[in-house]
Formats: structure tokens, sequence, C-alpha cells
């Protein structure tokens, strides 16, 4: 099989009903204007499946309800654009690095998941480099990296994080925002797991609209949720009460000159090693309010200049 290359000038719609392996880019759009990308077979055994670079675009987006195996599944560079989102329902598995990669470019129509992302040695998505995804990180399936499921870094997303499946980082966080803003808050009515934090916002990270918690947030080593480093958080902490934050160190932990509106608890909190919500050199600039559960091995709620 050979890489499918949309020419200059070309707008058109690539759909693979069948199987296309070993290829790579299976299909690559470089530097022009085309439709859209659309599998519904299985793109496998190579190195990138669909490839857009150096200022290409799809004006229809990229759709996925089949089985894409490679070691960069979807892969987006070099000031891009991609318009009518990335929707997955099917599997994209990445056996090397990151499942869908995202670097200075741009995505209107959000990243949109009912399926299965995965990668098994890296993130399961990653946007960086100054990337802007307009319309939201929307996950229904499962998105799972070795690393850190969802990375953000120095990059934004309009329209939020909103999950109601499962986000899964193996050896980091569920959920990373480094230099990295995010509007329209973070909406977890699913499971997020991770390592040393279910939900980490670092490193002059901006939250607007707060985070809201109806479902799960585990760490299995570290912080439930993780504000650090002169980050903010508008729109407050919410753990509802259905919510459960699950940690081993500090369920909920602001740190080193971060901002956070309110935390309101209503929900369950639970630290099996530390405390419940820790408040380090930073400030909580509305009020902390437990209507739940806070379980904790030290202190429910510590203040600490």
């Amino acid at each position: 099989n050979s890489t499918v290359v949309l020419g200059a000038g070309q707008s058109v719609t690539v759909t693979n009903t069948g199987t296309g392996t070993g290829t790579s880019p299976a299909i690559d759009v470089n530097g022009v204007a085309a439709g859209s990308v659309v599998n519904n077979g299985v793109i496998s055994g190579g190195e990138t499946g669909i490839y857009v670079e150096h200022t290409g675009s799809l004006s229809g987006g990229i759709t996925n309800s089949g089985h894409i195996t490679m070691t960069y599944p979807i892969y987006i560079e070099s000031n891009s654009k991609i318009s009518g989102g990335i929707n997955n329902t099917g599997v994209i598995n990445a056996t090397g690095d990151e499942a869908i990669y995202i670097s200075s470019s741009t995505v209107t129509g959000g990243i949109n998941n009912s399926g299965m992302i995965n990668a098994t040695d890296s993130y399961g998505i990653e946007i960086t480099a100054g990337s802007t995804v307009t319309g939201g990180i929307n996950n229904h399936g499962t998105i799972r990296g070795y690393d850190t499921a969802l990375y953000i870094e120095s990059s934004s997303v309009t329209g939020g994080i909103t999950n109601t499946g499962t986000i899964s980082g193996t050896t980091e966080a569920g959920i990373s925002i480094y230099k990295s803003t995010v509007t329209g808050g973070i909406n977890n009515s699913g499971t997020i797991n991770g390592t040393w934090a279910g939900i980490n916002v670092e490193s002059q990270s901006t939250v607007t609209g707060g985070i809201t918690n109806s479902g799960h947030i585990n760490a299995s080593s570290g912080y439930g949720i993780y504000v650090e480093n002169t980050s903010t958080v508008t729109g407050g902490i919410t753990n509802t009460a259905a919510g459960v934050i699950h940690s081993v160190d500090a369920g909920i932990y602001v740190y080193n000159g971060s901002t956070v509106d309110f935390i309101n608890n209503a929900g369950t909190i639970e630290s099996t090693g530390s405390r419940g919500v820790y408040i380090q050199s930073s400030a909580v600039t509305g009020a902390i309010v437990n209507t739940g559960t806070i379980h904790h091995d030290e202190t429910g709620i510590y203040l600490e200049d």
C-alpha cells in the first residue's frame, strides 16, 4: 500500500473502508487545504497514521470509527489547522508515542471521544507548543496514557474538559495542565486515575470555570487535585455529593503562590497518608466549606504559610 497524499489545491474526503498497512504516513496532508479524513477500516503497521503538516488544513475534520494502530496514529504540527474537530468512536492505539499529538496548530470543533484512545509508551493526547483547541475536549469513552492520559503544555483549550468516561495515566497524572489556559472548566462525572495526581494544574496555568467533580478522582501515590506554582482556578473547586476524591497524599493540594476562588465539598475526600485539603503558601479567596466527609491520616483541612 502507498501513502495517500492530498495535493496542492485539493479539497477531498479520504474514506478508508478496507485495510491500510505498512506505509508511513498512511494519509498525508502537507501544506495544502483539503477536505476531511474518515477512517472506517484499519490503518496499521507504520510510524504515522494521519499526518497534517506544514500549514496543512482539513475543513471537515478527522473522524475515526475503525482502528488506527501506529507509533503516531494522529500527528498534527507546524501551524496546521483542523476544522470540524477530531472525532473518535473507534480505537486509536499508539505503540510508541502519543496517540493524538497536536503541536503549534489549531483544532476547532474540539476533540471528541466515545471510543478508545490509548498510548502504551507516552501521552494519550498531547497538546503543545502554542496550540489552540476550540470546542473543548469531551471524553465519553476511555483515554489512557502510559505517562499522562491528557497533557496540555503551553497551549489553550476553550470549551473546557468534560469527562463522563475514564481518563487514566499509568505513571503520572490523569490530566496535566502545564503553562496553559483552559476556559470552560474541568467537569468530571466519570473516573480520572493518576499516579502522582488525578488532576494537575501547574506552572502559571489558569483554569476558568472551575473544577467540578461528581465522579471519582483517584491518585494512587500522590494528590487527587493538585494546583501548584502560581496557578489559578477561577470558579473554585467543587466536589459534589456524588463525588469521591481518593489519594495517598493530600486530596486537594493548593501550593506555592496559587489561587483558588473557593473549595466546596459535599461528597467524600479521602487521603490515606496525609491531609484532606492542604493549602500551602497560597490563597483561597472565598471560603472552604465542607458539608460532606473528609477522611484523613493527618489533618482534615490544613492551612500553612
